[in-house]
């Protein structure tokens, strides 16, 4: 965040997320590339369990007949009924406190509460606008691991192959046979000897490892489940370039989901495992 930062230093737009099966941490900048329009968080609300709401519930006497008054209305009386709220497996029991300047053409500022509930992989899909329609903010979604080094520094090595494991997210078909309900990506590529610059030759070309290897029906209709029956997604992967120390880069492709589970890079070093 540039100007966010600099003029509303308590907005709190970043996210320290743990993943439970990489065991580690990753930022996550709530749609920051245009400051100028986007809301910034002001704070974190634990969204509540469960909910208290009253009715109004007849009276009823020993023998379950309703009661009634004098003038033949049904006594009633004031009850507190509680609903558990259920979540959605990507909703979060958070709820975010934000701030806008700038929403519109007409440049207002208010307050508001917003949730993660939804499925289009952009933020505030429901709350900006143009003279287009709705849309939202598109955000960076990637993953660098950190060098292997295959415990021998003085020689230089290569990965044979690169297993990943994604979950499988497709659920049903949509207008052919290759479109899906939630589709996923995961596109891969290899950083050699501690580089940084992608014009140096150290970085591999970048491939997607988030593919069907098995065979998948050639004519379907709307709404027809995707019947893959494998519920994670494993391809095996050949790695160009060799160094002495490989970094690799997961990233999602806008608008798909990209549910790293784990991945596995076979090095050897003169020929050795």
């Amino acid at each position: 965040m540039i100007i966010n930062e600099n003029y509303y230093p308590s907005f709190k737009n970043h996210e320290l997320i743990l993943d439970l099966n990489l065991q580690a941490f990753s930022i996550y900048d709530i749609s920051c590339w245009n400051d100028d329009q986007t809301p910034g968080l002001i704070d974190y609300l634990l969204y509540p369990e469960y909910s208290v709401e009253s009715e109004l519930s007849p009276v009823t006497d020993y023998n379950g007949a309703i009661v009634v008054d004098a003038n033949g209305d049904t006594v009633t009386v004031t009850t507190n009924k509680i609903q558990i709220n259920e979540f959605e497996p990507r909703e979060e029991v958070v709820t975010f406190l934000y701030f806008s300047q700038q929403i519109n053409a007409s440049a207002a500022t208010y307050f508001g509460f917003s949730r993660y509930i939804n499925q289009s992989f952009r933020d505030w899909d429901n709350i900006i606008y143009d003279a287009s329609g709705w849309y939202g903010f598109s955000y960076v979604s990637n993953m660098i691991t950190g060098y292997n080094l295959s415990g021998d520094m003085a020689r230089q090595g290569q990965s044979i192959y690169l297993q990943t494991f994604c979950r499988r997210t497709e659920n049903y078909y949509l207008n052919s046979s290759t479109e899906f309900d939630r589709p996923s990506a995961c596109w891969v590529s290899s950083r050699w000897e501690w580089n940084e610059d992608n014009t140096q030759g150290k970085w591999g070309a970048e491939f997607n490892a988030y593919r069907f290897t098995k065979p998948t029906p050639t004519s379907t209709n709307y709404g027809d489940p995707f019947t893959y029956g494998d519920t994670v997604i494993t391809t095996k992967n050949k790695l160009r370039g060799r160094g002495h120390a490989l970094a690799i880069m997961f990233d999602a492709e806008l608008n798909k989901d990209l549910r790293l589970l784990g991945w596995n890079a076979l090095m050897t070093k003169n020929g050795e495992p």
